[in-house]
């Protein structure tokens, strides 16, 4: 994932903000991006580093692959979340406008 999804989406939460379900909308798909770099950081980088990148396997190379699958599934699953909110953000704009 990208700053620029981050940024997007900070930029989206602010300028959403007292607009109710659209800044809930925004808040939630920015929340979920940061959960990505979470994850990333504290599970999917270190099994990476342990493994040089999959090129080594260490003694518990079984157990980091767990923890690196599941890493992807977890994003996988926030950056799915983060991507319906910001559609139910444009929605939901497009309901107030009319």
């Amino acid at each position: 994932m990208s700053h620029h999804s981050l940024l997007s989406t900070l930029a989206l939460t602010i300028m959403s903000r007292g607009e109710g379900r659209r800044f809930a909308f925004g808040l939630t798909a920015l929340l979920c991006i940061v959960g990505t770099q979470v994850v990333f950081w504290v599970f999917t980088y270190p099994a990476n580093k342990q493994t040089n990148n999959w090129t080594v396997l260490p003694p518990n190379w079984q157990a980091l692959r767990f923890q690196w699958e599941y890493s992807h599934a977890t994003s996988a699953i926030l950056n799915l979340i983060a991507l319906v909110s910001v559609i139910l953000a444009v929605i939901d704009t497009h309901r107030a406008a009319s």
